[in-house]
């Protein structure tokens, strides 16, 4: 009974893998994921808001043990940031990231409103696959065209 519970396990756990493998089975879904995240309309509720997206992210990725390097942060003046980039360096991090790309909204009562009105907020999230090289790419020569010109008038003579 025992060796049949193993191997059920197995089986569940192979199935699980081949699921995983079909649906992440795009051309870049394999590869680490550039994550950038910036605000939108909702002035500080909105930066809140785009904050509070980039450490659930960063909190998912550390809770599957997924390195993160964050490449850059802009800091909104009152609270949240303005803008994050940073990088989930795991296998099918792409794919797996990629369906939360687009426009995120909240809508909720804001903290930061005296009156305490209902606030709706948006921030933008753009992933990106990794690529280590880059195809080198050949433009014939007939294609390129190099325009030279002079400027002219009164500013031209200063």
């Amino acid at each position: 009974m025992a060796e049949a519970d193993a191997e059920l396990k197995a089986l569940h756990a192979e199935i699980e893998a081949t699921e995983v493998r079909t649906l992440l089975s795009g051309e870049y879904d394999e590869r680490e994921a550039l994550v950038t995240i910036r605000s939108g309309a909702g002035g500080v509720d909105a930066a809140d808001w785009a904050e509070m997206l980039m450490r659930m992210y960063i909190r998912w990725a550390e809770q599957h043990k997924y390195p993160v390097e964050v490449f850059d942060t802009s800091y909104a003046e009152e609270a949240g940031i303005k803008s994050a980039t940073f990088a989930v360096h795991a296998p099918f991090a792409y794919g797996t990231l990629s369906v939360e790309q687009g426009t995120h909204r909240l809508v909720r009562i804001s903290p930061f409103d005296n009156q305490s009105r209902r606030q709706t907020s948006f921030a933008e999230v753009e992933v990106l696959p990794v690529v280590e090289t880059t195809d080198h790419i050949d433009i014939p020569e007939g294609d390129v065209r190099v325009d030279v010109y002079r400027s002219s008038g009164p500013a031209a003579s200063r």
